[in-house]
């Protein structure tokens, strides 16, 4: 498999703790065994109130968000990268998490805690890998590949993380984030984007303005007309 797709295998789980508010959060709400199996208990009884379920529905969504924020620390730590999107892992896992609760049809702890963990992952890794893949087969297709020993198909591989050192000059590098960079092209009118792919083709393949047959320079104005409208609109 390639050490690009971002799949989290058993080795991976055994990783020193990472520090970070939202994790502590999440322990800090963690209930044990014996509360998580009366709150199921009163959730499937029958005779409990609307209230009384909705009320341990929460709870039990509560107590066991540590395992979600567990998994968050895991990934970071195996994809450093990721810490940019601490905040979308949470968001994808505790969405998870709710629907794995709601689902609930028997006191089983063990099954409860299993099916979290599996729907936490691949919801945290579909949303992972649609980031670092932006051209590639769907996720649940990676996965079956993985599976049948087959390695993942994708595009190009990207860095999670938006920031970049840009060498400038005498050996000195300057960071810049991409995000601030596609920001400040959305500013940009026609005329100023065709400036720039054409300072582009110069510098990165010695292909000068002057040496652009007309033809190209048609196929270039459209190709940038055409990435405004469905791009930079967005």
């Amino acid at each position: 498999m390639s050490k690009s797709f971002i799949y989290l295998r058993g080795d991976q789980f055994n990783v020193a703790p990472y520090s970070h508010p939202m994790i502590k959060h999440g322990e800090d709400h963690r209930i044990d065994d014996e509360k998580t199996i009366e709150l199921m208990e009163v959730y499937l009884d029958r005779d409990s109130s609307e209230d009384q379920k909705k009320e341990s529905l929460e709870k039990l969504i509560l107590g066991n968000v540590y395992i979600i924020t567990h998994l968050i620390g895991r990934y970071v730590r195996n994809w450093p990268d990721s810490s940019d999107y601490i905040d979308d892992m949470y968001s994808e896992g505790l969405l998870s998490l709710t629907e794995q609760i709601n689902k609930i049809d028997q006191v089983d702890l063990r099954d409860l805690r299993a099916k979290i963990v599996v729907r936490a992952k691949l919801a945290i890794e579909e949303m992972l890998n649609s980031l670092r893949f932006p051209i590639h087969a769907s996720v649940r297709t990676q996965f079956r590949r993985i599976k049948e020993g087959s390695p993942p198909e994708y595009g190009g591989d990207i860095p999670l993380s938006s920031k970049y050192e840009v060498p400038v000059e005498d050996g000195e590098y300057m960071v810049i984030d991409l995000l601030d960079a596609l920001e400040s092209l959305r500013e940009c009118d026609t005329e100023e984007m065709i400036d720039l792919v054409l300072l582009a083709l110069e510098q990165q393949h010695n292909i000068r303005k002057q040496d652009i047959k007309d033809e190209d320079r048609e196929l270039i104005e459209q190709l940038v007309k055409l990435g405004g409208q469905h791009v930079f609109s967005v």
